[in-house]
């Protein structure tokens, strides 16, 4: 059996990337990955889920697939602390220079595991704030945020101090972490976005005649999806001619969606549910991408994939979304947790296909513009010094 080439060639940098899901690693870190292995850079890739496509995937990229059993959700101390000395005991046998955990839980866990090794370099990732950093809900859900942000806080005080550098996707968390003495002075570096492969994401064919909305996230209330069928429920009473899709699995997130109320919403016609499925075939037959979130986003990678297609984009005002919107121009932003503003945004698109495609154009240029992932990259590999 041949020898791994880090090992013949024992000189090479080492990067331990450590996230939450073996999917998001191929599909949001791959390029990255690629270009670090392009640079001769041994990578490394941590993650829960590998499947025999991921790691494939993953190997075809230059790096090295390592399974993780880390819980991408939830708060449960000892899952979590036998998460760190799994953590621990890889970075161990690795050896790795640098570490980069993404995601909370690897960042926080994946960076003070970093540190008991003796990792020399080590940096952290902030794709958004997520559930324990929104506001909203019942006095249940409100009471249950305001514990899980009081660990949150706890557990990023102890692992960002001893990261050389933390990654932020939007101003308004770099803010949020320095209100909350987070972060040293120098410490925060703001990407605005980990970019899309603008080759790929390029539209193939004209939009469809017919106003098709589409919507792509996680299934969960946060996101917006119960909005985002109220509407559409709205536009079909007006008896407005518009399909509308939902792409997304089904999640284990406590606000999820069930399915049985998926499988009604598709059999009253409301709307079609592909599923999980590869999603550029869909973005072709959409002609309007919505993002109704008030969940705590980073820059939604879906709603940057939507305006490399030359989408006109509806977003809520809440950071990271509406990072992407430039009002009127390429879309428009509207208060979250209002389906009445959402339908009224959907209404004049669905009326006005010529704005339909001078905001397609828009969104388009905007994102050669801000969200080219080389571009990202290289920020990244230049603050990593690699």
């Amino acid at each position: 059996m041949a020898r791994a080439w880090w090992l013949v060639f024992p000189m090479a940098k080492r990067l331990a990337l450590i996230g939450n899901q073996a999917f998001s690693v191929v599909n949001f870190r791959g390029s990255l990955l690629k270009d670090l292995s392009e640079r001769g850079v041994a990578c490394f890739a941590l993650a829960p889920g590998y499947t025999d496509a991921t790691r494939s995937a993953v190997r075809e990229l230059g790096a090295t697939p390592i399974d993780l059993t880390l819980s991408r959700t939830g708060m449960d101390p000892f899952r979590d602390i036998s998460a760190y000395r799994e953590i621990l005991t890889h970075i161990a046998k690795v050896q790795p220079d640098i570490t980069l955990g993404y995601t909370p839980k690897p960042a926080i866990l994946g960076t003070l595991a970093a540190k008991k090794a003796g990792v020399p370099k080590r940096f952290a990732m902030i794709e958004g704030l997520g559930w324990a950093f929104g506001t909203g809900g019942t006095l249940m859900e409100e009471v249950k945020r305001k514990v899980a942000r009081g660990v949150s806080v706890a557990l990023y005080k102890k692992a960002l101090a001893v990261a050389d550098n933390v990654f932020f996707l939007n101003e308004t968390d770099v803010k949020d972490f320095e209100g909350l003495d987070l972060l040293r002075p120098g410490q925060a570096i703001l990407l605005g976005g980990i970019g899309v492969d603008l080759n790929y994401w390029t539209r193939q064919r004209p939009k469809p005649a017919t106003p098709t909305f589409i919507m792509m996230a996680r299934i969960i209330r946060d996101k917006g999806v119960y909005d985002f069928v109220a509407a559409a429920q709205q536009l079909r009473r007006e008896n407005i001619n518009a399909r509308f899709i939902l792409l997304g699995d089904l999640d284990r997130h406590p606000g999820a969606v069930l399915r049985s109320e998926l499988q009604a919403w598709v059999e009253d016609g409301v709307l079609e549910w592909p599923g999980h499925v590869e999603p550029r075939s869909w973005l072709e037959e959409s002609s309007i991408f919505v993002l109704p979130s008030f969940y705590r986003e980073g820059v939604p990678r879906s709603i940057q994939e939507a305006m490399a297609m030359e989408m006109p984009i509806i977003t809520s005002t809440v950071p990271g979304c509406r990072d992407t919107v430039e009002e009127g121009v390429n879309g428009f932003l509207v208060p979250p947790r209002n389906p009445q503003a959402l339908a009224a945004a959907m209404r004049q698109l669905a009326e006005r296909p010529d704005m339909v495609a001078e905001m397609g154009r828009n969104s388009r240029r905007m994102a050669q513009q801000r969200f080219d992932d080389k571009c990202s990259n290289r920020r990244v590999i230049d603050v990593l010094d690699l």
